[in-house]
């Protein structure tokens, strides 16, 4: 909206209005329409050439904004039911008809699509899932709505369906960043050797050998709880599925210089995985919080 239409909006209009005639502004931006001021414009010019008066000018400009926003609701094949809807009531529809393109809904929306109600029905709740009004509200408004916009969203919807299939993360590699991020947790610590290089991008679901190899030069020289420590974050999210103190019996020789520091640490392993347990119990993972 041009400075000189708003701040004669401000003088002459009430705050409320001002705020509906920007709205309806805005949504004309946002569906593409360019260079329409003029026509407010030439209104201003008549109020100055005192040709009208100021609620007359008022009204022409909000006329001149629903005729706008009626052109948007054509190119869409949709039509009302009401005989004069006020600036509000087209506001709220053409803004649902804009974000009912961007939903993350789209098993929702194939649901209300296939069902059997009328299209009206279908696109009211279509419209409702991207905003705070019901689908009557917008039955009791839109009068018709042509087959193929369905379509079309329908279309759209598929496409983003079908990414949403290409694009889904593996389950379980979401176990192991679950498992890694409730490690750390039990362990209070920011970071262990083996959650460094996750960090700088190691990948997750390696297998158990591969993550003791990288570590190797860490766990021959750090403490024996610490070792432990590694070894059993590496079990965590490796991708081996032979139980945990057996993936760590097979490697335990490497970093201990006899049977007894290799039963220590694997007595070590033994109550981190037995407490971690009961933590995991206890603390349940929230994606949601982790966020």
């Amino acid at each position: 909206m041009l400075d000189t239409i708003k701040d004669y909006l401000r003088i002459h209009s009430t705050p409320e209005h001002l705020s509906a005639l920007e709205t309806s502004d805005r949504i004309l931006t946002v569906f593409g329409l360019k260079q329409f001021d003029l026509p407010f414009m030439e209104i201003l010019i008549k109020v100055e050439d005192l040709l009208i008066d100021h609620p007359t000018c008022v009204e022409l400009i909000d006329a001149q904004y629903k005729e706008l926003l009626y052109a948007v609701l054509d190119s869409h094949h949709i039509s009302l039911d009401v005989e004069n809807p006020t600036l509000e009531e087209l506001n709220v529809i053409l803004e649902a008809v804009k974000n009912c393109q961007s939903l993350d809904s789209a098993t929702t929306i194939f649901q209300i699509l296939e069902s059997n109600d009328d299209d009206v029905s279908k696109f009211a709740q279509i419209l409702s899932l991207s905003c705070a009004y019901e689908p009557e509200w917008f039955k009791v408004r839109i009068g018709d709505i042509h087959p193929n916009t369905l379509t079309l969203l329908g279309e759209l919807y598929e496409t983003q369906a079908s990414q949403e299939a290409v694009e889904a993360p593996d389950p379980k590699l979401s176990q192991y960043r679950q498992n890694m991020i409730q490690y750390l947790e039990f362990l209070e610590v920011e970071d262990i050797n083996l959650t460094r290089y996750i960090r700088d991008g190691l990948q997750l679901g390696l297998t158990f050998i591969d993550y003791v190899k990288l570590l190797q030069n860490q766990l021959l020289v750090i403490p024996e709880k610490n070792c432990a420590v590694e070894l059993f974050g590496c079990s965590l999210v490796s991708s081996d599925t032979i139980p945990k103190i057996n993936l760590i019996d097979s490697v335990l020789g490497q970093f201990s210089v006899d049977v007894d520091q290799s039963a220590r640490i694997r007595k070590y392993v033994q109550i981190l995985e037995s407490k971690f347990a009961h933590y995991t119990t206890e603390h349940p993972y929230s994606a949601e919080l982790k966020e």
